[in-house]
C-alpha cells in the first residue's frame, strides 16, 4: 500500500481514538517521579543546544555509515531517534502502539497497564499510547538531541529519561509490558548484559517482554548482528523464555511494523520471566 494512503489512514485512526481518550489523558503521577536506582553514566555526551535535528539528518550522505566512532558509544546513529521529524515515519508508530497495547491489556486484569520503552528515540509513541488510554509510560534514550527537540517529549518530559542504555537501569517498578525495538543491534555483545538486566528488573510474573533484534549486518551502528537462537540462549541466561503466545503476539507485532524493521529483517520475540 502506498504510504500516503498508509498515512492517512493512520491519522484518521489516530483521531478517532483521541476522540475516546486522549483529551482526558494526563500523565501518571507515580512514573513522573521515578528515578534509576542504580549508577549511569547518561546519554550520548553532545550539546544538545547545539546541534539541531535537521542539519544531523542532512549531513548523513550514506545511511549505512551513521556511526559516532565516541567510545562506547559506536552503534549509535544520531537521526534514529528523530523519526519524529517526519510526519510519515512518525505515523507509521501508531499500528504498533495498537498491537503493544492489545497485547499488555491482555497481561493484566487492570485496566491500567503500565509500559517501559527502552530506546524510545523521539518519544514518537507516547500521544498513541495516550490516545489508547494508556497514561502509565515512560520512555529512555540515549540521544539527548531527541529528548531536547522532540515536541512528543517536550509535551510531557516527565515521562522520558536520558541513561546509557547499555548500563542496567532499575527504576524500582514492574511494568506490564516492557519494550525494546531495534536497539539490541545496536549494543556491544559484550554489553548486552547490562540491558538485558534491565528488561528483567522491570519485569513481574504478569509481565511480557516485546522486542526486536535487526538481522540487517550491512548498517556500521548494527554492531551485534545475531540470529534468534543466539538471542532467545541470551535472554534465557536472565531468566526470560517465550510466552505461550509468544508465536501469536510475534505475529501481530510483525504485521503492524513501523517504517524502520518488518519481520523478514528482524528477530520478533515476546517473552517473559521463567516460571
Amino acid at each position: 500500500m502506498p504510504f500516503g494512503i498508509t498515512n492517512l489512514r493512520s491519522k484518521v485512526d489516530y483521531a478517532m481514538t483521541m476522540l475516546r481518550h486522549g483529551w482526558t489523558i494526563h500523565g501518571d503521577e507515580k512514573i513522573k517521579t521515578l528515578e534509576n536506582l542504580l549508577p549511569n553514566s547518561g546519554g550520548f555526551p553532545i550539546d544538545e543546544n547545539g546541534n539541531n535535528p535537521d542539519e544531523i539528518i542532512s549531513s548523513i550522505k550514506d545511511p549505512h555509515k551513521r556511526g559516532t566512532d565516541v567510545n562506547g558509544f559506536e552503534g549509535l546513529a544520531l537521526d534514529d531517534a528523530l523519526a519524529y521529524t517526519n510526519e510519515y515515519k512518525h505515523y507509521s508508530f501508531f499500528n504498533p502502539a495498537k498491537a503493544i497495547a492489545k497485547i499488555a491489556r491482555e497481561q493484566s486484569d487492570d485496566s491500567q497497564v503500565s509500559i517501559l520503552e527502552l530506546g524510545c528515540g523521539g518519544g514518537d509513541m507516547l500521544p498513541f499510547f495516550n490516545a489508547l488510554g494508556i497514561e502509565k509510560y515512560l520512555g529512555v534514550d540515549g540521544n539527548p538531541i531527541a529528548y531536547k527537540h522532540s515536541p512528543h517529549i517536550q509535551k510531557r518530559p516527565e515521562h522520558f529519561r536520558v541513561l546509557n542504555l547499555s548500563e542496567e537501569i532499575d527504576f524500582g517498578m514492574k511494568f506490564t509490558a516492557v519494550c525494546t525495538f531495534e536497539v539490541l543491534e545496536h549494543i556491544p555483545e559484550t554489553k548486552l548484559d547490562g540491558i538485558i538486566k534491565t528488561v528483567r528488573n522491570h519485569l513481574g510474573r504478569n509481565s511480557i517482554f516485546l522486542g526486536t533484534a535487526s538481522l540487517q549486518d550491512d548498517l556500521d551502528v548494527h554492531i551485534t548482528v545475531k540470529p534468534r537462537p543466539f538471542w532467545l540462549e541470551k535472554f534465557a541466561q536472565h531468566g526470560l523464555v517465550p510466552h505461550e503466545r509468544h508465536k501469536e503476539y510475534e505475529k501481530l507485532l510483525a504485521d503492524n511494523h513501523p517504517f524502520n524493521w518488518n519481520g523478514d529483517n528482524t528477530n520478533v520475540f515476546a517473552l517473559k520471566l521463567a516460571e
